[in-house]
């Protein structure tokens, strides 16, 4: 589930979005949870700068979390912000709980030990959001388990991924009910959560196909074709995701545009290569990416073109239409940049935000 939903390392403002949601991580939950940033999470505040629902980065707001650089929290909003870091940790806990139970992990549980008290201040905070969130999860997580262990060691692949789905469908939908117009965002991202939690099980299946086999583990497809089947769906999930995005906010949603990327990405997956951050959960802790920096941007003035962001063939294709690289032009020594969205953006007042953390909303959307 980390990582799926990775952003274009072209892309300035999505960088300096996850930049500035890395730091506001940092300082709420330390060093340690670094790991765990979700780019979910930074989908989500992507989708509220989309709609106009809060104010972009600055231009000067920097695109990179490398922790030398020190990049400024204070341009995200702290509410938006504080959820996005919050949703991170408790996918963490989720993963933390699942290595424990599937294969033991003594890294895992001594993570979960780490962690303890940062993930019973997230549990406590989505507690204030929705009183019946812990066991809403509960019900989801146990709903998952039981078709794992089920008589049926392949069950349908549609009826596998429902309760992710419904899981993130559900995430989505309390962090619409922190935007202006609670109603509409929360049936929105809803719709686009449900699509998303689809394609993250349906391609961890994929993927994990081989190794589940030689190791013995749980896994709903049977053989090569259904792996194959399972991309295809994937794909169609976040097609169906991307449309979504595009009818909310418009034909230039960065949004729409990532999940473009991503389900080419699956659709026609180029050599694997495994993010310096995948590398070991514990890297933040090592001193000598402190001094040297240990980032999943393009830090350097070359450019940062990849598979997961470009169309071979006409460059990169996730805003404006750029024609061979002017997506992700050198610009001196800052590095890759893309160019100032046109996206017309609605003036943002930053009581259009809900201003109390505690805030608690009905399911009409109404505070209470």
């Amino acid at each position: 589930m980390f990582g799926f939903l990775r952003g274009p390392p072209c892309d300035r403002e999505y960088r300096q979005i996850y930049a500035g949601l890395c730091d506001f991580q940092r300082r709420h939950f330390g060093l340690e949870s670094l790991p765990f940033l979700s780019y979910e999470a930074a989908f989500l505040y992507q989708f509220a700068v989309d709609t106009g629902d809060c104010a972009p980065p600055p231009a000067g707001a920097s695109p990179c979390c490398r922790l030398g650089i020190r990049a400024s929290a204070h341009h995200v909003h702290p509410i938006l912000a504080e959820y996005c870091s919050s949703f991170g940790m408790l996918l963490a806990s989720i993963k933390l709980n699942d290595d424990v139970r599937d294969d033991g992990s003594w890294l895992a549980r001594f993570g979960r030990w780490r962690l303890r008290t940062r993930l019973q201040k997230v549990a406590e905070y989505f507690g204030r959001l929705d009183a019946d969130f812990s066991p809403h999860l509960a019900e989801i997580l146990a709903q998952q388990d039981r078709l794992e262990e089920s008589r049926d060691p392949y069950p349908p692949l549609a009826e596998y991924t429902r309760p992710t789905s419904a899981g993130f469908g559900f995430l989505f939908e309390l962090f619409g009910g922190l935007l202006p117009q609670p109603e509409r965002r929360r049936r929105t991202l809803h719709a686009i959560g449900s699509q998303i939690g689809s394609a993250i099980i349906a391609f961890d299946c994929a993927a994990d196909w081989e190794a589940d086999r030689r190791r013995g583990r749980f896994n709903p497809l049977r053989d090569a074709s259904e792996v194959a089947a399972a991309r295809e769906f994937t794909v169609d999930r976040l097609r169906d995701a991307e449309s979504l995005c595009r009818d909310a906010i418009g034909p230039l949603s960065r949004c729409a545009a990532l999940l473009k990327s991503r389900s080419r990405h699956v659709a026609e997956p180029g050599p694997r290569r495994r993010s310096a951050r995948a590398r070991s959960w514990l890297w933040p802790l090592r001193p000598q990416f402190s001094r040297l920096g240990m980032c999943d941007c393009a830090c350097d003035p070359t450019c940062c073109c990849d598979a997961s962001c470009c169309d071979a063939a006409q460059g990169c294709d996730l805003l404006h239409g750029c024609q061979g690289c002017d997506f992700c032009r050198q610009s001196g020594e800052s590095g890759c940049s893309s160019p100032q969205s046109t996206v017309p953006r609605r003036t943002t007042d930053e009581n259009d935000v809900a201003t109390d953390k505690n805030t608690t909303r009905a399911p009409d959307g109404s505070a209470e």
